[in-house]
């Protein structure tokens, strides 16, 4: 059984345009963005795209109109079928007209039941009103996860990633560069000696040895300007678990059964557990593994 990190690099986008609104000091945001080819993830071509219903978060802090201090810390822009082929993300009720723009994705609505697989929050407090003064946001990465069949790549659900903080205006059009909060790890399943080829892998749980090593998935407070989690602000995820939906036998060579779980930056040593129909097989790393976010 192998084990690799991978990382995925991400795409680019353009702050398009900013075009006042019929309500006053109120302005309409446009966000083009603009993606490029991810590089090869553990050997296998990998891609990730927008689609639509797509959206992403906006941190705005500026001055508006009249040149007073002002802040937007719980903006969504949204994509559609035709304009997701493009980039094209489109934001309401911005009232900041110039200053620093930062991004996150996916946005995911406070306190909203039907989160995505991996979700970004606004950053609130518990009544539900935005932070002020922090450029953060709540990550979410999901505990358990699953991936449809052997060598299946669809760990790009589970991804959130952040833009680094760009100047922009109505006259200024800004790029915002995104990049994964996650890093991904392989799992290559076989037995050459075929012992083991009748067994049918039903799920693979990696759990943290070291309770001071970074956590794997869980939720937890991201800056947005320092680039970095706040790991102390959620609770601690020791274990994470990539379910199988279609059973495969276990292969004799290696490369054909590909399992790959999506997890936060860090170090930690693990141990791997592969639970099939017959029992379960447990491998005990002896060095840390690091594994790192993209950039």
């Amino acid at each position: 059984m192998a084990f690799v990190s991978c990382t995925k690099d991400f795409a680019e986008a353009e702050n398009g345009s900013v075009s006042k609104k019929a309500d006053k000091n109120y302005y309409s945001l446009t966000v083009t963005g603009i993606l490029n080819d991810t590089r090869v993830a553990c050997d296998n071509e990998g891609k990730l795209s927008w689609e639509a219903k797509d959206s992403i978060g906006l941190v705005l802090v500026g001055r508006d109109e009249s040149g007073e201090e002002d802040s937007n810390i719980d903006v969504c822009a949204k994509t559609d079928e035709a304009a997701c082929k493009t980039g094209t993300f489109t934001a309401g009720n911005v009232s900041v007209v110039s200053g620093k723009l930062y991004a996150y994705y996916p946005y995911t609505p406070y306190n909203n039941p039907e989160w995505k697989a991996g979700s970004c929050f606004p950053n609130k407090d518990y009544d539900g009103v935005p932070t002020v003064n922090e450029n953060s946001a709540w990550v979410v990465l999901k505990q358990g996860q699953h991936q449809s069949a052997a060598n299946a790549q669809e760990f790009g659900k589970y991804f959130t990633m952040a833009a680094p903080g760009v100047d922009f205006s109505a006259t200024q059009p800004a790029s915002l560069s995104f990049s994964p909060l996650a890093s991904v790890l392989c799992f290559d399943i076989y037995d050459t000696s075929a012992k083991y080829t009748t067994e049918n892998i039903r799920n693979v749980v990696a759990t943290i040895l070291n309770d001071s090593d970074t956590p794997l998935v869980g939720g937890y407070k991201y800056d947005l300007v320092e680039k970095n989690f706040d790991f102390t602000t959620g609770g601690r995820r020791l274990a994470a678990n990539i379910i199988v939906d279609t059973p495969f036998a276990v292969p004799a060579a290696s490369g054909q059964g590909l399992l790959y779980m999506a997890v936060l930056p860090g170090t930690r040593t693990l141990k791997i557990t592969v639970n099939t129909d017959c029992g379960s097989h447990v491998f005990t790393m002896t060095n840390p593994l690091t594994s790192t976010a993209a950039k």
